[in-house]
């Protein structure tokens, strides 16, 4: 296909047809350049312009293509034509095939790296953890640990009297390396959100397991005296799901009360009839110096042997507290124990 020779040949049809370039341009219709370069030899018409010529000069779309009407002596030419069309359009075929089974590959390896890149610095990065805590005098519970692998965010959360005793001031540590690290100072630590990491650290994302294991508040109260509180820490939440769970929908009628909501609801009934009421909780005298306590606003049950808080649940999310148990599962077993024995069995 010779682009020259289709060039004269249409400028020929043209000038035979007494038309000019913009009358030709409009009986098809196209742009007068569009013809221009044609007739200059520098492109050739589309399909659809090609049928279009093929209809006003009354030719055919071989000689169009030939670049000259056919005679006996172009027939072999013209088939020559259409076979080097037919091997042009093979050729891109071919090498669009190519290129796609090239390129499909090389986006499936870069979406795979891609999402695999996503998956390792987001799995398992956010956990969330409960922080509370129970001594003599005082109690800690709606504290708050958000981890994540950029920052880290402690939320307290109200530290409770007993014996409604002022807190003059409260300072937050954690040991590292065998040494005490101050993290936070204040008289009310209530709505404080702290964040560990950032402007002015306080505590490296390295260090976090350190705070887990082994962090403490000490309570300045009564203006001299001093107690100090070890936190505990629950997790709570780690986003290590590799789908989104569905939430299942239920009715009113599917929700059970859960044994535990059963078994704190019935011990604060025992302790409230068995008991009596003293400066906002039910206390019920057990032989021997023991006492079970329910302090109403604080919702919490507590045991006391000889004036010394031995063990604390939180009635409201079920959290127990033994001063000599770290095991959250014997904790909880002594406190049912010490309930049945104490509390159940007296009548």
């Amino acid at each position: 296909m010779n682009p020259d020779k289709i060039g004269k040949f249409i400028l020929q049809l043209r000038t035979e047809k007494h038309l000019s370039q913009y009358q030709l341009a409009d009986k098809i219709p196209i742009s007068r350049q569009a013809i221009s370069k044609w007739e200059r030899g520098k492109t050739i018409p589309d399909s659809s312009t090609l049928i279009r010529l093929s209809e006003i000069f009354n030719v055919t779309i071989n000689e169009l293509l030939n670049g000259e009407r056919i005679t006996d002596n172009t027939i072999k030419e013209l088939e020559e034509t259409t076979l080097s069309i037919l091997d042009e359009h093979n050729k891109k075929t071919k090498y669009l095939k190519i290129l796609l089974h090239t390129l499909i590959p090389i986006i499936l390896i870069l979406i795979i790296i891609l999402l695999s890149y996503y998956f390792i610095n987001t799995y398992n990065t956010i956990k969330v953890y409960k922080v509370y805590a129970s001594s003599k005098d005082f109690n800690i519970v709606d504290g708050l640990l958000i981890t994540t692998k950029q920052k880290t965010y402690l939320k307290l959360g109200k530290v409770h009297s007993i014996n409604n005793i002022e807190i003059n001031n409260i300072s937050l540590y954690y040991m590292h390396n065998g040494k005490e690290k101050l993290i936070y100072e204040d008289k009310d630590i209530d709505t404080t959100i702290i964040e560990l990491n950032g402007y002015e650290e306080m505590i490296s994302l390295s260090n976090i397991k350190e705070l887990l294991n082994d962090s403490y508040l000490i309570i300045v109260y009564d203006n001299l005296k001093l107690e100090k509180v070890k936190l505990n820490y629950k997790r709570d939440y780690i986003n290590n799901n590799y789908l989104i769970p569905k939430v299942k929908k239920v009715s009113e009628k599917d929700i059970e009360k859960p044994q535990e909501s059963l078994f704190i609801n019935n011990t604060i009934k025992e302790i409230k009839v068995k008991g009596y009421y003293n400066n906002s909780s039910y206390m019920y005298d057990i032989e021997d110096n023991r006492q079970i306590q329910y302090h109403e606003q604080l919702e919490q049950i507590i045991f006391k042997e000889k004036n010394t808080v031995i063990w604390t649940i939180f009635s409201s999310n079920h959290i127990y507290i033994c001063n000599n148990i770290s095991n959250q599962e014997e904790c909880e077993k002594k406190c049912k124990k010490d309930i049945e024995n104490y509390l159940f069995e007296k009548s």
